[in-house]
């Protein structure tokens, strides 16, 4: 699912530096009212907030096991970047959560360094 173009964009910026971008989290929507567009609304004004404070993209985990949540990130333009998932074995055996890390370039300027 990843974008050559996004991995390397992410390449030259990670690990992020402190401050170095808005990172979506803890994000939910109460079960009776999933599948209104309140997710998607929340999402867009977080990235409205993070392009008026100049930032190009925006950062998130998901679970992959939540079928949901990962079709609307898709949906939204989140890229997948499974090269950042925890090892299996961590998952197994240390508990590691089932997340996986996800980017998206909310601006003209990010997505112009995807084809430089």
């Amino acid at each position: 699912d990843a974008d050559p173009g996004i991995e390397r964009w992410l390449a030259a910026r990670w690990p992020p530096a402190e401050g170095n971008g808005p990172y979506l989290c803890n994000l939910g929507v109460l079960p009776a009212r999933r599948r209104q567009g309140i997710g998607k609304a929340l999402i867009c004004a977080c990235e409205e907030v993070a392009l008026r404070w100049g930032y190009d993209a925006i950062h998130l985990h998901v679970n992959w096991q939540d079928a949901g949540a990962v079709a609307l990130y898709r949906a939204m333009g989140y890229c997948a970047l499974p090269a950042y998932d925890p090892a299996p074995w961590q998952v197994r055996w240390l508990g590691a959560p089932t997340t996986r890390y996800h980017v998206r370039l909310i601006s003209g300027t990010g997505a112009a360094q995807l084809t430089s």
